[in-house]
């Protein structure tokens, strides 16, 4: 098992990415802490993982509420290894729509979210070294023009601030990177509640023609938290589905290939 002795905390565990790597990190033998403001989710996902986890209520956008979990995680789990900085939110809004306070939500939840996690968590993780990581969950977002615009914006700031963590602590044995997920089947991932065919019409967008699992992402982040990755330091790993290797759309297109999109102009407004 490749996290035998170790211990992480992930935040914005108790669903999707964040639940997939949970489960993962404790079968590959680590003690879990999942941060999450869903309670009655994040102590589920805790249950189901088993002894090795735990959950603790945390607002990753809040100081306070960030520096109280590190301290409860380190000290109940023993030490502090790994973390996971996962958590983050979207607005899915265009810039022209968005007021601050969208902008101010989406930066707190994906960007503001790792500063507060990895100042809180530096003192632990050094303690570790050599030998302790810091995985940042970014996006394709944060590399190229996709939408959702204040969380790309967000996201690639997580990208930078990887970098900056990576050369400044290096020195010291700690390794800081980044996976950038495409498209994944989570509730962050788009889509209206239920909608059709949604997931298919994205996939059909990638080379892989599909979008990701939670488990997918949770793999690779797994491999840069281990000590499989230990002279991996600073990188991005990709795991898009070839999205940003290019696209094959537009030959598509030209050989009359049409892009559907759902018709809602019958649907009621949202009350």
């Amino acid at each position: 098992m490749r996290l035998t002795g170790k211990s992480a905390i992930i935040t914005g565990a108790a669903k999707g990415i964040g639940a997939a790597a949970a489960r993962l990190f404790a079968a590959e033998g680590a003690r879990v802490a999942i941060l999450d403001v869903d309670d009655t989710q994040g102590s589920r996902v805790a249950a189901e993982t088993g002894d090795s986890a735990l959950f603790l209520h945390a607002d990753v956008t809040d100081a306070a509420d960030v520096d109280a979990a590190v301290r409860e995680a380190a000290q109940r789990l023993g030490a502090l290894d790994i973390l996971v900085n996962n958590a983050a939110s979207t607005t899915a809004k265009a810039l022209e729509e968005m007021d601050e306070a969208d902008w101010r939500r989406d930066q707190d939840a994906a960007l503001t979210s790792v500063f507060l996690c990895a100042r809180a968590a530096l003192p632990h993780l050094l303690a570790r070294c050599p030998g302790a990581a810091i995985v940042n969950v970014s996006s394709v977002n944060g590399m190229m023009g996709l939408a959702q615009d204040s969380y790309s914006a967000a996201k690639a700031g997580v990208n930078s601030l990887t970098r900056t963590i990576a050369v400044k602590y290096g020195p010291r044995g700690l390794r800081c990177n980044v996976v950038s997920p495409g498209t994944v089947r989570t509730s962050i991932g788009g889509g209206r509640p239920g909608e059709p065919g949604y997931w298919e019409r994205v996939g059909a967008l990638y080379p892989l023609r599909r979008v990701a699992e939670p488990e997918e992402i949770a793999r690779a982040v797994l491999f840069l938290a281990s000590d499989d990755a230990s002279f991996v330091t600073g990188a991005n790993l990709t795991v898009d589905g070839g999205l940003t290797a290019g696209t094959d759309l537009f030959a598509r297109l030209a050989r009359g290939a049409r892009i559907v999109e759902p018709d809602h102009s019958q649907e009621e407004p949202p009350a």
